[in-house]
């Protein structure tokens, strides 16, 4: 078996693009029911679009020849707001990282559900991804779901640090820092003894 991890910037195969389609509604299907925020950010055109828009960097991930996963990731922090991510705030929070465009915001993370959890598929996207960002002297940022994926912060930081190492890139080691969240609530109506 053969795990690899090719970079593109513009994937506009419709057979590639419905394959990946394929991949982001299967890893997020679960996550309909088990998540208050709904996780696909993307529809299917919107999907093709910034897969054919060379301002995202692509990670698609094989397995011999079979794409199983990919990863999206912009500078532009306009692109990144399909996430809802609020720019502004970016900007406000870290004025020289958004103005060299060093802030890299992962939008979609998507492996089929029988492969999440295997570190080979994981950590072969997030080498080629932490590589790619080090070299831009880069800045990760992420949004993730409590219900589906609490461990997302941790299993970056062991990726991106085996991928240091690995690569023996310029940078050693991540420190991780939440930069704030949104609760959803409800209250409900008692009736009258």
């Amino acid at each position: 078996m053969n795990i690899r991890t090719v970079l593109s910037f513009r994937i506009d195969d419709p057979v590639m693009a419905a394959r990946l389609w394929h991949i982001y509604t299967e890893a997020f299907g679960k996550a309909s029911t088990e998540s208050v925020q709904d996780q696909m950010c993307y529809t299917q055109a919107t999907l093709a679009a910034a897969l054919a828009d060379e301002g995202y960097a692509k990670f698609v991930v094989y397995r011999d020849e079979e794409a199983i996963g990919f990863g999206l990731v912009t500078d532009d922090m306009a692109k990144a707001s399909v996430t809802y991510v609020n720019p502004g705030y970016l900007a406000a929070k870290f004025p020289d990282e958004y103005a060299a465009k060093r802030l890299h915001y992962f939008t979609a993370i998507a492996v089929l559900p029988e492969l999440q959890g295997s570190g080979s598929f994981f950590m072969s996207m997030a080498a080629e991804m932490t590589a790619y960002i080090d070299t831009r002297g880069g800045v990760v940022l992420f949004d993730h779901s409590m219900e589906t994926s609490p461990k997302l912060p941790a299993m970056l930081q062991r990726a991106i640090q085996a991928a240091q190492e690995l690569r023996d890139l310029g940078t050693r080691g991540t420190v991780y820092q939440e930069l704030g969240g949104q609760r959803y609530g409800i209250i409900r109506f008692t009736p009258k003894p």
